[in-house]
């Protein structure tokens, strides 16, 4: 009988299939930058979004949450790209950020930094001073991430 844990083993595969829900997501984005969501709640996806020219793809993923009922502070939200923060003085539209803190969300899972440097590791900051946990992407599907992404992610 062997005495390994199972945990990390049993963790990461429905952990992969989250990330992977995220970037089909993604996939399906209309804009330039190309981004998307998935949150999970007791181990089954409850919403998906993805970036379109008028809503970011966590937004988007927390509304359809929030209009099933769904309890987001015992979700996970898997997302592609680090999540907003403000950019512009006066800015009307609450980042990303701020929403998944206010939405009660306390961990999420990010593929890849934001390479602009005015936005690069500002949300991560954000919601860790939010007390949300934070975890990566597996280094294999952070790649993937930035193949559909090559253009934004070799901009900066």
């Amino acid at each position: 009988m062997s005495h390994f844990p199972l945990t990390p083993m049993t963790h990461q595969a429905p952990d992969q299939e989250f990330m992977l829900a995220a970037i089909e997501e993604m996939k399906k984005s209309e804009t330039q930058i190309k981004v998307g969501a998935a949150i999970v709640v007791d181990g089954e996806i409850v919403a998906t979004g993805f970036r379109t020219t008028g809503q970011h793809a966590e937004r988007a993923a927390i509304a359809l949450a929030q209009q099933r009922g769904v309890n987001l502070k015992k979700a996970v939200l898997y997302a592609t790209l680090e999540p907003c923060v403000d950019l512009r003085p006066g800015q009307q539209t609450q980042c990303c950020a701020d929403l998944i803190t206010a939405a009660g969300i306390k961990e999420v899972v990010i593929g890849r930094y934001d390479p602009n440097p005015n936005v690069h590791r500002q949300g991560w900051k954000r919601l860790r001073d939010g007390d949300v946990y934070l975890r990566d992407f597996h280094k294999d599907l952070r790649e993937e991430i930035d193949q559909v992404n090559s253009h934004f992610m070799g901009h900066f």
